[in-house]
This record gives structure tokens, C-alpha cells and sequence, in this order.
């Protein structure tokens, strides 16, 4: 599939990629800038007295509001296209001004991957669990996957209910690491048990989507030899401080 066919149907997904063409995709700048940006506007509001809530409880402050409640950000450079071109239903694409804040905080969301990889691997070393394998169950475009493999974990492999298999498969020819990926057609019995197990199973901000979150677990557990990694939020989890 040609590379802007990918942008168009929303398969470059939301993690912070750095493509060799110049395209970055990424959250980033939600994930990190915009708690930043509330921090700094709740001060001046408050010190002007125009405190304003919106309905998430936030004060409100549309600077740095790229999102668009889309599902991900792009910057687009001038020499693969016109940024109206790629502006979607799928995302909502940041101008040259823009730039230098978007790719530093998907910079930052990249380092926080990677930290949790780092992480949990000392932690089997430290119990003297063997990760030979591993698979994410919402894997989005498998950052996490391609992040064990880096690390040299022999069998990385990922799926999610979206089919990103042809941007797997061009990560892997870019890395030069072979990341497998299966597609959830849906949610069902049947397809969890078609689903290879792995000595890590890994599962990062898709319970709290979940209906029945033991269920989640359960099915994870199953998928799993020896460890389970399970990010969620917490009630507190969004709170700015």
C-alpha cells in the first residue's frame, strides 16, 4: 500500500514515529505538552481571575490543542504533500510553526516506552525470568514490540482489533527487525485462543476501554508463560499537580 494511502485510512496509528521520509506521527504533544500548557495557563488565569472549566474538569486552554479529538497528530513535510491533503477524520495535521514542540514531546513519549521496556526486563532479570517472547494485545503500530526486539528479545509480536499490519511491515523493513502481527477481526473466545502465547504478555492503556476488565485479564493471562505487564489509569491518573 503506497505510504499516503496509509496516512488517509488512519494506519500510522497514534504512536511517535519518526519516518525516514520526514513524516512523524504521535500523541506527544497531548500526552505531554498540553498537561504542561494547563499547568502554566491554570497560573495565569488564576492570576488574572478568569479561571474557566471545562466539562473534563481541566481549566481550559486551547494553545497547544492539536488533537482535535482525532485520532492522532501528523506533521507532513512541504515536499510529500499539501497538509489538506492528509487533515482527516484520522488526524489532524500540525504546520511548519508548529514543528520543533510536536517532534520534542513525541521524543519524550518515545524515551517513556522505552523506559517501560527497560524497566520491565530489569525486573525479570532481578526475579530471573528469561524473556525469550512477548506479545502486546492492543498493539496499535507494535512501538512496544519493535522496542523488545531492539533489546533483543527474540520473538516480538503484536495485535490489535485495527489492522496495522502493512505499517508492521514497513517498520520492520526500515528497523531491519522482524515484528509479527495479527489482526483481532473481533473480541471473541475463539479469536484470543487463536492468539500465540509468549513468555510476556503485555497489555498498555486498553483495560480501562474494556466493558469487563477481569475478563481483559483473564484472557491476557492466558496468553502469557511466565510475566504480564499491565498499564491502566487510575482515578487520580489524570490529575494535573
Amino acid at each position: 500500500m503506497e505510504f499516503k494511502q496509509l496516512i488517509k485510512k488512519g494506519l500510522l496509528g497514534y504512536q511517535p514515529i519518526f519516518f525516514p521520509n520526514g513524516v512523524i506521527s504521535g500523541t506527544g504533544f497531548q500526552f505531554f505538552g498540553n498537561l504542561r500548557a494547563m499547568r502554566a495557563s491554570a497560573g495565569a488565569l488564576k492570576g488574572a481571575g478568569e479561571t474557566r472549566i471545562t466539562s473534563s474538569g481541566f481549566r481550559a486552554n486551547d494553545q497547544f490543542n492539536f488533537n482535535r479529538g482525532r485520532l492522532g497528530n501528523l506533521y507532513v513535510p512541504p515536499d510529500q504533500g499539501d497538509t489538506s491533503e492528509f487533515n482527516s477524520e484520522f488526524y489532524y495535521c500540525v504546520d511548519q510553526d508548529d514543528l520543533q514542540h510536536f517532534a520534542r514531546y513525541n521524543l519524550i513519549l518515545q524515551k517513556m516506552y522505552q523506559y517501560f521496556v527497560d524497566q520491565s526486563l530489569e525486573a525479570a532479570r532481578g526475579q530471573r525470568i528469561g524473556i525469550d517472547s512477548m506479545i502486546e494485545v492492543g498493539s496499535n503500530t507494535c512501538l512496544f514490540p519493535f522496542a523488545f526486539a531492539d533489546a533483543g528479545v527474540e520473538t516480538c509480536h503484536g495485535t490489535d482489533i485495527v489492522d496495522y499490519s502493512p505499517v508492521v511491515d514497513l517498520l520492520s523493513e526500515i528497523r531491519h527487525k522482524r515484528v509479527g502481527f495479527t489482526h483481532m477481526a473481533d473480541d471473541s473466545d475463539a479469536t484470543w485462543r487463536s492468539l500465540p502465547k509468549a513468555d510476556l504478555a503485555w497489555s498498555y492503556a486498553v483495560i480501562l476501554h474494556q466493558s469487563n476488565p477481569l475478563a481483559h485479564l483473564t484472557r491476557l493471562a492466558s496468553l502469557s508463560r511466565k510475566a504480564l505487564f499491565v498499564m491502566t489509569l487510575s482515578q487520580r491518573g489524570l490529575e494535573v499537580r
